[in-house]
């Protein structure tokens, strides 16, 4: 008997009793009515938040900067902060995933450029400032770098070596990135791609996404997210070399070029 007949003739057959008190309420709990579902590029997203949430913390633990009461915590970053690993699922409210990913992802370039400000803000004036300047760029540089480095070492260890050995597909793994943000693809817009030589336009730089109207503060941390790509770049083949040209004016983008220098495309990689 076909078990929608069943089911109509007696609404408690084993196959319905078994719905009724086991799957439903498993799924109930999952997933409230309230609740919306995450698709994998929303998981994918919320990875590379956290991954980019990751460099500022980076910044403000080497530094030793309290972020308790900061006017950039909003309540989803706090729960991003409060928990080592946290997941998407907690975060979901009866808002639309991407409208959640959204809010996240302000918040996350917010507190960049919070903390970015109060670390050169906390320097004293006169010539020890201008010293102290040049060496906190070192270290936010240094730091960056780093972190980019164990990201692509994470992420990608299992990636073959004649893929590490081609440009081109390292440039691929990027558009799946934290500073690719929710752009993507778009986030970079690639010129010429040769096994040993790329060279591409980064358009989700903070020159134009206009994360503070400080011209100055978007070159730094512009070029701090270029000290990411380097690390990364350096993680997947440590040939690999970086030339970073920053943007020229408000309608210009960051250009990038890769290559392999005199090493050639052939060698050890990290």
């Amino acid at each position: 008997m076909p078990l929608q007949k069943r089911a109509r003739q007696n609404p408690r057959s084993p196959p319905l009793r078994f719905f009724h008190t086991l799957c439903y309420p498993m799924l109930m709990r999952e997933y409230p009515w309230h609740q919306r579902k995450a698709l994998l590029k929303h998981h994918r997203w919320f990875s590379n938040l956290v991954d980019f949430h990751a460099i500022t913390k980076a910044w403000m633990q080497e530094n030793k900067i309290d972020p308790t009461g900061a006017s950039y915590l909003t309540e989803d970053l706090k729960m991003l902060e409060s928990q080592s690993d946290v997941r998407l699922e907690q975060l979901l409210d009866d808002t639309a995933p991407e409208d959640l990913l959204a809010r996240l992802e302000a918040a996350v370039l917010g507190a960049q450029t919070w903390a970015y400000r109060n670390l050169f803000s906390r320097l004293n004036s006169g010539k020890e400032a201008a010293q102290g300047a040049d060496a906190l760029r070192s270290v936010l540089e240094q730091t960056t770098w780093k972190q980019g480095k164990h990201l692509a070492e994470g992420r990608w260890n299992r990636i073959r070596p004649e893929s590490r050995n081609d440009l081109r597909a390292i440039f691929l793994t990027l558009i799946d990135s934290p500073v690719a943000l929710s752009f993507g693809e778009n986030a970079f817009l690639l010129k010429r791609g040769l096994p040993d030589s790329v060279d591409f336009e980064f358009r989700a730089c903070p020159h134009r996404l206009m994360i503070t109207e400080d011209s100055r503060e978007q070159d730094a941390l512009c070029s701090l997210q270029s000290a990411w790509i380097r690390g990364y770049l350096y993680g997947m083949n440590n040939l690999a070399q970086l030339e970073y040209t920053p943007a020229k004016g408000p309608e210009s983008c960051c250009s990038h070029h890769w290559n392999f220098g005199t090493h050639g495309s052939v060698g050890p990689v990290v």
